[in-house]
């Protein structure tokens, strides 16, 4: 969704956007300035602004299905759920051809299970002969509505489409379990087994037996699958997470160093190479706790993209890392961190209730009482007894 830009690109960028006000000047009801402004905000980084402006393009004249689109995708990857189902409803049920997996993705975020079920149903039904990866969305959908028996069915039909997937062996042996047909998730995870090329057999085998409480006999699996597959960063990344899981700092660090090394790195995804960096940098994980603050932060700054930007992840790992330590330059720190953030995405009722902490402890009083009245006053507040307000300035508890 996001865009990588040169500098060359970004001094183009802004050239654009200025001949885009000056447009605007003159055309201020043509939709697809506003359009272009949002194209211009997501390769900066900003999809707050870029919200903004396919919302004001809606209010321009018939709905356009493109800008819908890519306006309730935003929203949705941003927890805006009210709002995407608000812009799904400008264009009504016959205009949502093409939009129903994000449409049952929404409903189901947001609690209603039955009619992300129909529209799920709606967009399966309009393919004739399902792929492997269709009735894996459709499975795990159903699991997650609450419909677990028939999402194993569905998800049956998946590893007979496509055996060499282990995500459907897994959902098929989760289904399964969760339904307490445990000897039938052991067989699927012996067929999955047999089904499957090493090192994804020994993975699978492992986290099955991980959710079966066998944890010995996963610690084996898992490291016969390291065994099977050495320099692999994504086998790897599925050790150190084992380790993680079971409060062993030490041995997943051991792995976390190893998938940022050089020789695996080259190698490595950039979804498990910053995944690495962000969990490596955790106070939990850094071996230094929160003394070695400029160690873990560099960790964290080698997942900047070239234009020097960090995802969101590794904003909100940083925070962490920043907002509880003593100095009041870590605080500021802290502060314009979230401001970053707050551009991305909007900021969770905790991120906001750290941002009103941080501006107290540095004497900006008014500001964070200010911040507290705005988050207590929004809509799906949280229970005020989170949150106390002394008459002089913020004073902020946790419930």
């Amino acid at each position: 969704m996001l865009f990588r830009s040169s500098p060359a690109q970004s001094a183009q960028l802004a050239e654009a956007r200025n001949l885009l006000i000056e447009a605007e000047n003159d055309r201020p009801a043509w939709a697809q300035i506003k359009q272009l402004f949002a194209e211009i905000a997501l390769r900066q980084g900003d999809i707050t602004t870029a919200i903004e402006r396919l919302q004001q393009a809606t209010r321009l004249g018939p709905p356009n299905p493109s800008i819908i689109r890519q306006l309730v995708s935003l929203l949705y990857l941003t927890n805006r759920l009210d709002e995407a189902q608000q812009a799904l409803a400008l264009v009504g049920p016959d205009g949502l051809e093409g939009m129903e997996r994000l449409s049952a993705e929404i409903e189901l975020k947001s609690g209603q299970f039955d009619a992300a079920i129909a529209l799920a149903e709606r967009s399966v039904e309009a393919g004739q002969n399902l792929s492997a990866g269709e009735l894996l969305w459709f499975g795990q959908l159903l699991a997650r509505a609450g419909k677990v028996e028939r999402a194993g069915q569905v998800l049956e039909r998946a590893v007979e489409a496509d055996p060499g997937q282990p995500i459907s062996w897994l959902a098929l042996f989760s289904a399964q379990l969760a339904i307490g047909q445990r000897a039938a998730a052991e067989k699927t995870l012996e067929r999955g087994r047999d089904a499957l090329p090493s090192p994804q057999r020994e993975l699978v085998f492992a986290q099955g037996q991980e959710s079966l409480g066998q944890f010995a006999a996963a610690e084996q699996s898992f490291r016969a699958a390291l065994a099977a597959a050495p320099g692999d960063a994504e086998v790897a990344r599925a050790v150190a997470g084992f380790f993680l899981r079971r409060g062993r700092l030490l041995e997943a660090r051991e792995q976390l160093e190893a998938i940022i090394a050089p020789a695996i790195a080259a190698n490595a995804s950039m979804s498990s190479l910053r995944w690495a960096r962000r969990t490596l940098a955790e106070p939990a994980v850094s071996q230094g706790g929160y003394g070695d603050l400029d160690r873990a932060l560099a960790i964290i700054d080698g997942n900047r993209d070239e234009n020097g930007r960090l995802p969101a992840e590794d904003l909100a790992a940083r925070l962490a890392i920043l907002a509880p330590r003593a100095e009041p330059q870590s605080w500021r720190d802290a502060l314009d961190t979230l401001d970053r953030l707050s551009k991305m995405q909007p900021l969770s009722t905790g991120q906001r209730l750290e941002r009103a902490r941080l501006l107290e402890q540095l004497g900006r009083w008014d500001d964070s009482r200010n911040e507290l009245l705005a988050l207590v006053s929004a809509p799906n507040a949280p229970d005020r007894k989170s949150t106390r307000l002394n008459s002089s300035h913020a004073n902020i508890s946790y419930a």
